[in-house]
């Protein structure tokens, strides 16, 4: 696994932030959406949403649609 993201999520548990934090760093930090796609959710562990709320928050935020 490259790290873990984690979810910030709403009062009706839409994600509105994630943060990663990836192996060696010593916290987390703002993922940055340019260099985050679909396909590298699998190479983490989630945390505070599904991995389906997880891809429609990069597809909503980032514009992503595949």
């Amino acid at each position: 696994m490259a790290g873990y993201l984690i979810a910030e999520t709403n009062e009706l548990g839409r994600v509105e932030w994630v943060w990663v934090h990836r192996r060696g760093q010593r916290s987390p930090k703002p993922v940055d959406k340019t260099k985050l796609t679909l396909s590298d959710l699998d190479g983490f562990e989630i945390h505070g949403a599904s991995r389906k709320d997880f891809a429609d928050w990069l597809r909503r935020d980032a514009g992503l649609h595949a």
